[in-house]
């Protein structure tokens, strides 16, 4: 299916949304979301099953009031976001995060198991080498098959679900994220009913209203009719036409993962190292984003030029646009990832102007800006957005 408009009701959704630290990640959800969190993914749809009708409406709130399931599976993921050709090897290594950006071009087959609480695995094969990402709820471990490295981050005993100094949020949490901070934004419908993975499916497709600077054209969703978990996303550019992000499971198995899938032992001879997982700053409340009044307050800090503690939100709905640190560009604590760092330093072009100098990613979905004193500006907008964010 393409962006042709969907057959049934168009209906307005107005939800009344929780702030969370994760909502400055609403504008990039199209893209670097699905990247992170491999639940709201799916492929594979055979013909419509018959369902018990449902408007758009009662399926997105179902998805957002259900429980996590524990589930385990494949993931297929496409992906043509119009990032550069990479400077570096085809391996993927969660101990790298450098080498994370080759996930958002190209195809990647991944395997998830998730036992519905704090515990999940997420392994990404390429080619002869495996990364995985392994959570038991208190260690965090990122292992390179290609690298022979492991790295162990404590996520300690504070670990709650409101700790959001922690990953605790699950892929459905995101999902139901996603739809609460953009629902207010969209219009929201119901299309032919699907087959994904062998299950049968609603689709909903939501699309932007009243924006002319995002960059998402439609969104289209499966989600489980038994289990309102979403299954498959597909996400349209408008700068394109076409489809740009793919992802989804070609399998699933909503069996509760035995425990053991989530222990992880380094073999002999690996590299393993100490990580840490940052801790939120402890002059802003955590479910608070940073405003530029906020940054302006901030000792030896202002709206332009700090690289501030939480990140900065501005605008709304799919055209907002944030800014956030990355530490000084090139500068990379990560074992694995060359000095010199970014990896997208070498093949984007430096540009400056009011707002400073740095690298730009002019993307299908999601523009990028990396400037050199540390912030990195994103959405799912134009470069001359980010621009206008970083100047003010």
């Amino acid at each position: 299916m393409g962006l042709g408009g969907p057959r049934h009701t168009l209906v307005n959704v107005r939800t009344s949304a929780r702030r969370t630290s994760f909502r400055w990640i609403a504008p990039a959800a199209a893209a670097g979301l699905v990247i992170a969190t491999p639940g709201l993914l799916t492929v594979g749809a055979s013909a419509e099953p018959t369902l018990p009708p449902r408007d758009a409406e009662e399926i997105i709130a179902a998805v957002i009031a259900a429980e996590p399931v524990a589930f385990s599976g494949e993931v297929t993921q496409e992906m043509d976001l119009g990032l550069p050709a990479l400077p570096r090897d085809a391996g993927v290594d969660f101990t790298d995060p450098g080498a994370l950006w080759s996930l958002a071009s190209g195809t990647n087959t991944w395997r998830v198991w998730y036992d519905g609480g704090h515990s999940y695995r997420v392994a990404i094969i390429r080619g002869q080498s495996e990364s995985d990402l392994i959570s038991n709820g208190s260690v965090l471990w990122a292992w390179s098959s290609q690298s022979q490295t492991a790295v162990r981050t404590e996520l300690g005993a504070a670990e709650t679900p409101d700790d959001h100094s922690v990953p605790t949020e699950t892929p459905q949490d995101a999902a139901r994220e996603m739809l609460r901070e953009l629902g207010q934004y969209s219009a929201v419908a119901t299309d032919e009913n699907v087959r994904v993975a062998g299950r049968s499916a609603y689709e909903v497709v939501v699309t932007p209203q009243d924006d002319d600077q995002t960059r998402v054209a439609q969104v289209r969703m499966a989600v489980d009719a038994e289990t309102s978990m979403p299954l498959r996303l597909e996400v349209y550019s408008t700068v394109t036409g076409r489809l740009a992000v793919d992802v989804g499971f070609t399998r699933i198995d909503y069996s509760t993962p035995n425990a053991s899938v989530f222990e992880f032992t380094p073999p002999p001879g690996a590299e393993v190292v100490e990580g840490s997982w940052p801790t939120a700053d402890p002059q802003l409340p955590t479910d608070e984003p940073m405003t530029p009044s906020d940054a302006q307050a901030t000792p030896g800090a202002d709206a332009t030029t700090a690289t501030p503690p939480n990140p900065v939100t501005m605008g709304e709905g799919w055209s907002q646009v944030t800014i956030t640190s990355a530490g000084t560009q090139g500068a990379s604590d990560s074992p694995g990832t060359p000095e010199g760092a970014n990896p997208l330093a070498t093949v984007l072009p430096h540009i400056g102007g009011d707002w400073g100098s740095g690298t730009v990613l002019d993307g299908t979905l999601v523009s990028f800006v990396f400037a050199d004193d540390g912030r990195v500006a994103f959405g799912a907008v134009a470069p001359e957005a980010l621009y206008e964010a970083l100047a003010r």
